[in-house]
């Protein structure tokens, strides 16, 4: 093994979906923003392999790669109820897993993993502590993966974050970010903008989990709910219309798509 350096620190930014939230996990166009709020890595060599990211603890390299195998497994059986269990049980399974993924790519040795986030619910917090911590495992390990291989990684995070269901937008934004456009089919590109955006982010204060949320919508398309599949397909629509909006920087305009992007929201999340 190569290392460098005995300590190394990263971060990612978090993110804001302007268009396409839930839509995107249906192959639907999402759009999204990096925002100048980040999360915090920092890997340190250690005795033991120590995580403090939801509380402090100690693990070893055995439960590291029982929890790889049953992710892995789980995901491939597309068993997501045992995926929200897992993560019920250990609030630190996500972050366990990816650096379970790493073990399975370099010459392992123990360390410190600490996470810390400025980030707020809704701004991807999950997938830019996974992709924060991508980056520093590789380079504490000096296994220099590309941004696509960090993007995948915190992808890979989301699935078990998410409850089984990522729509790919949070974990590419965060890893390359800018403003950029996606579907699942087709993957991320950048969107080159020329004018300045003004964005106010607010929040309800009401509590919000993605871990429940994205299920309960996914149960919903499976039981072939009309009113959310005709919302989602909507969601799609208003979306292009917001790339052109946005190119031109016709604020007034995507003002109105994003009211009419909300209130389909509404009947998804209904």
């Amino acid at each position: 093994m190569v290392r460098w350096c005995d300590m190394i620190k990263t971060s990612a930014p978090g993110k804001i979906i302007l268009f396409g939230e839930h839509a995107v996990v249906y192959d639907k166009l999402g759009i999204a923003a990096a925002i100048n709020l980040r999360t915090h890595c920092k890997v340190e060599k250690s005795k033991n392999i120590i995580i403090e990211n939801l509380g402090t603890l100690k693990v070893v390299e055995k439960d590291l790669e029982e929890i790889y195998l049953d992710i892995e497994q789980l995901v491939k059986e597309k068993k997501y109820l045992s995926l929200v269990k897992m993560l019920n049980d250990d609030p630190n399974v996500c972050v366990k897993y990816i650096i379970a993924i790493i073990m399975q790519e370099c010459d392992f040795s123990p360390v410190k993993v600490k996470t810390s986030s400025q980030l707020r619910k809704g701004m991807g917090t999950s997938a830019s502590v996974f992709a924060s911590l991508s980056k520093a495992l590789s380079d504490y390990f000096n296994l220099n993966l590309s941004k696509k291989k960090i993007s995948e990684l915190a992808y890979r995070g989301d699935v078990v974050a998410h409850g089984g269901t990522a729509g790919g937008l949070d974990n590419a934004i965060v890893t390359f970010g800018g403003y950029i456009k996606t579907r699942k089919s087709t993957g991320p590109e950048t969107i080159s903008i020329d004018v300045n955006l003004p964005i106010v982010i607010g929040d309800t204060k009401k509590p919000a989990m993605t871990g429940v949320t994205v299920p309960m919508v996914r149960k919903k398309v499976d039981a072939g709910d009309r009113k959310v599949i005709a919302a989602i397909d909507e969601i799609d629509i208003i979306s292009e219309s917001a790339l052109e909006a946005i190119s031109s920087g016709d604020l007034v305009e995507l003002g109105k798509l994003m009211d009419e992007n909300q209130e389909h929201l509404r009947t998804i999340d209904g």
